[in-house]
């Protein structure tokens, strides 16, 4: 059975809103052009919406000279998707070159550089450490507990000889409250219903934003290994290489 790609579950999970300190503004603004016609603004200043429709000088001006501008003609996006696609590899190396395509765009200004994407943790530690003990085929499933029911969320990862092909909060509509309540059953049943090995990892949902935040650094595997000690991360099923993994992974930097 697919899983299938929920690209909005993905991002909602994997790369939480940033809290920043201060002002919540952006240094980028974004302008989807076609020719000298304003399609699309996004940036964090309200005024700009008015600026739709406008002339990409007019656009520009009213983005002002304090934010980094990055334009892009649509006729130039659609290629870099249809290139990006073309990949041979996972989701992070469509999306370099995706960064790197739009990057270099004709019509885009040398002097502002197109930001580059962070690889996430989990991502980071599959394409190496883990990769190694790891089978070819696998599922990683988490479950994020929130301060009420509602808060939860899970998310279920699909890699298939290393390189992530499905991703999306499963399904479990059809199985029994009193299942649904005990995790191991449900990595039973995702296993079963995937016909993968899945890993399963229940943990605090604040302190999984936090570590995706922090990003693929030894104090995020420092605190995951932490975490792990204080049983505020379980593992489902437990297995005590995982666990040792973890753990020598927040003393040790691979």
């Amino acid at each position: 059975m697919d899983l299938g790609q929920d690209w909005g579950t993905l991002h909602r999970i994997l790369y939480p809103r940033r809290k920043s300190k201060g002002s919540s503004s952006s240094d980028h603004v974004f302008i989807a052009h076609h020719g000298d016609r304003t399609l699309r603004l996004v940036g964090d200043r309200d005024e700009l919406l008015f600026s739709t429709g406008a002339s990409l000088v007019e656009a520009t001006n009213a983005a002002g000279t304090d934010r980094k501008i990055l334009s892009l003609d649509i006729s130039e996006m659609d290629r870099a998707l249809g290139e990006c696609l073309k990949v041979d590899g996972g989701i992070f190396e469509q999306v370099e070159k995706l960064a790197e395509s739009l990057g270099n765009a004709p019509s885009r200004p040398a002097r502002v550089p197109f930001p580059y994407p962070e690889e996430h943790f989990i991502f980071a530690a599959v394409r190496s450490w883990w990769g190694k003990v790891l089978p070819s085929h696998f599922g990683i499933y988490l479950h994020l507990e929130g301060s009420e029911p509602s808060d939860g969320r899970s998310l279920l990862l699909v890699f298939r000889k290393g390189e992530l092909t499905e991703f999306d909060e499963p399904d479990l509509s059809g199985v029994s409250s009193e299942r649904r309540e005990d995790l191991n059953e449900v990595v039973k049943i995702l296993r079963e219903r995937h016909r993968v090995p899945i890993q399963g990892f229940a943990m605090n949902r604040a302190d999984f934003a936090e570590w995706s935040e922090n990003g693929n650094s030894s104090a995020t595997w420092k605190s995951v290994a932490k975490a792990l000690r204080a049983d505020r991360l379980q593992l489902m099923p437990f297995r005590f290489g995982m666990a040792a993994l973890l753990g020598s992974r927040g003393i040790f930097t691979f």
